[in-house]
C-alpha cells in the first residue's frame, strides 16, 4: 500500500487520506506509524478495501492476486489504462 502511495506522489497525483479512512477497521492499530498516511490514502482512493469488512490485516502478506487488483485499481483510478 505504501508503494502505491509513493507511486502516486512520483506521478504527480494528490496523495491524501481523509483521516477517517481506517475507522471502520478493527485492526487499524496494527498499521505501522510510518505507513498510516499511505494506508489512509490507499483506502480513501479505493485501492484497498481490506480482507473483510472490518479487517485490513496490515501485517499480513499480500498475494499476487491482491497485488494485481491494487495495481489495476491504481491504473484505472488515475486514467492510466
Amino acid at each position: 500500500m505504501a508503494m502505491l502511495a509513493i507511486a502516486k506522489m512520483l506521478g504527480g497525483f494528490r496523495v491524501e487520506g481523509d483521516g477517517n479512512a481506517l475507522a471502520a477497521f478493527a485492526d487499524r492499530e496494527a498499521v505501522s506509524a510510518w505507513a498510516v498516511p499511505a494506508v489512509e490514502a490507499s483506502v480513501s482512493a479505493g485501492l484497498v478495501n481490506g480482507r473483510s469488512a472490518d479487517r485490513l490485516e496490515p501485517q499480513g502478506y499480500v498475494t499476487r492476486a491482491e497485488a494485481a487488483v491494487m495495481i489495476h485499481r491504481f491504473l484505472r483510478n488515475f486514467d492510466l489504462i
